[in-house]
């Protein structure tokens, strides 16, 4: 990213796109997990009419030292022609199984209540939620959120 002229680091995670379409040959329980997602999106649309019609599939890898600058998941590219967000939810599996609390890489979700306002003061709201293993989080892709610094490796 480029900003006032010098080149400012926005993240320096590692990612991989996954197609849900195309499972087998990753793993049984990739796979497996994949099916889940997908049924996750299918349930969300049918029992809370949320329009989800489709699953991207990002895995990203954190190596110490490494973080991802506050941002939201449905920029500019993911808007449609009619002004309505693509993104709508993110969700997010970390696959830490030995995360430790000093291991760093906590997922910082700022709070929408009143956000403009805490803004203007100078004061913003957060909370930070450790990448533990086997946890599934889940949240509008509107929330502004960052991955803070990661002492080691770190999975989602």
């Amino acid at each position: 990213m480029l900003r006032d002229g010098k080149i400012v680091e926005t993240r320096g995670d590692r990612i991989y796109w996954l197609d849900s379409s195309k499972q087998g040959g990753i793993g049984i329980e990739f796979d497996e997990l994949l099916h889940k997602i997908d049924g996750l999106r299918d349930e969300l649309r049918k029992t809370v009419f949320l329009p989800v019609h489709s699953t991207e599939i990002q895995v990203a890898c954190y190596s110490p030292g490494t973080f991802y600058k506050k941002h939201t998941d449905n920029g500019s590219r993911f808007v449609l022609k009619n002004g309505t967000a693509e993104r709508i939810l993110a969700v997010i599996y970390y696959l830490n199984l030995e995360y430790k609390r000093e291991d760093g890489g906590c997922l910082r979700l700022y709070l929408p209540s009143n956000q403009d306002q805490l803004k203007e003061e100078g004061k913003e709201r957060w909370i930070d939620i450790e990448p533990l293993g086997d946890r599934l989080l889940m949240f509008f892709s509107e929330l502004e959120h960052e991955v803070l610094h990661t002492q080691s490796e770190r999975w989602a």
